[in-house]
């Protein structure tokens, strides 16, 4: 089929580590395309080469991990479609954003019905529309979602993540940090992610002090947050700090407006473990 000889041996390779679980669905582990240098060019590839069960591919792949794709067509997405068992999916800053039909073919579908986590940061590209957004909501096993630095991310899109078959497995990672359409409307959206314990927000500039309010009203299961180079302030850190007091890991660097008497209301958190204050006005006394 023409494949190359780097092309061959990861071939070689996933088939091995197969034929080591018994070729039972799943359990092959990991293809890890990042190790072979390889692009989106190798899916398609490795769907041609696998063995065909009831005219499909089959590629009972448990994580598929391809962390630099520059750029994947449609061939690659409708390869990555088969892989019933991915329960990974990293497209990661791909210089050819997926289109919003590729974006539906991956998640609008019955495939890809086990993947837990998916990034695509910075991937996507700006004409996707909500309701393919809204998709991801199918996938009913999604526990970490990645979007950040993407501009199609709006506010309309979340309220369906947040509800579309969410009972099986609530979603407890979420990240839209310089998702710059974004706003309050969407946040308050986030809020109703009861099981929520991550997320990120860095570089969401559009968002003022006092939308930060509904964090602390509504999200006192979050663990970690990440609100760097926002412009949050007192009344907005006062209540996130006063509402989640198992706050853990703390991002507020590049947060010029907190001040000393803000930092200091951090020690009524008493589960926090790591804080991230760069490149503000907290003195190092305070800390």
């Amino acid at each position: 089929i023409g494949l190359s000889l780097q092309q061959a041996d990861a071939i070689r390779e996933y088939e091995a580590r197969r034929a080591q679980s018994d070729g039972k669905p799943g359990e092959a582990a990991k293809l890890d395309i990042e190790s072979h240098g390889l692009g989106g060019d190798f899916v398609p590839a490795a769907v041609e080469a696998a063995p065909v069960e009831a005219g499909r591919p089959l590629l009972p792949l448990g994580q598929f991990r391809d962390t630099f794709i520059i750029a994947i067509d449609d061939d690659g997405i409708a390869a990555l479609a088969y892989c019933d068992n991915l329960v990974e999916l990293i497209i990661y800053h791909a210089t050819t954003k997926l289109t919003d039909a590729q974006v539906a073919r991956l998640f609008a579908g019955r495939n890809l019905r086990l993947l837990d986590r998916v990034f695509l940061s910075g991937s996507l590209a700006d004409d996707v529309t909500a309701a393919t957004l809204a998709s991801l909501g199918t996938l009913r096993h999604l526990d970490y979602l990645r979007l950040s630095n993407n501009a199609c991310v709006t506010d309309e899109p979340l309220p369906r993540i947040a509800t579309i078959g969410r009972d099986d497995r609530p979603l407890s990672f979420l990240a839209v940090g310089g998702c710059r359409n974004f706003g309050v409307a969407g946040l308050h959206s986030i809020a109703r992610f009861t099981q929520l314990t991550a997320l990120f927000l860095t570089n969401c500039t559009q968002l003022q002090d006092v939308d930060f309010v509904v964090i602390g009203e509504k999200m006192s299961q979050l663990r970690v947050l990440h609100v760097g180079n926002t412009r949050i302030a007192a009344t907005g850190f006062r209540a996130i700090v006063d509402g989640c007091p198992r706050l853990s890991k703390l991002d507020i660097g590049w947060c010029d407006q907190l001040t000393d008497a803000d930092i200091a209301l951090i020690a009524q958190c008493s589960e926090m473990v790591k804080l991230r204050c760069d490149k503000t006005a907290i003195s190092v006394a305070t800390l």
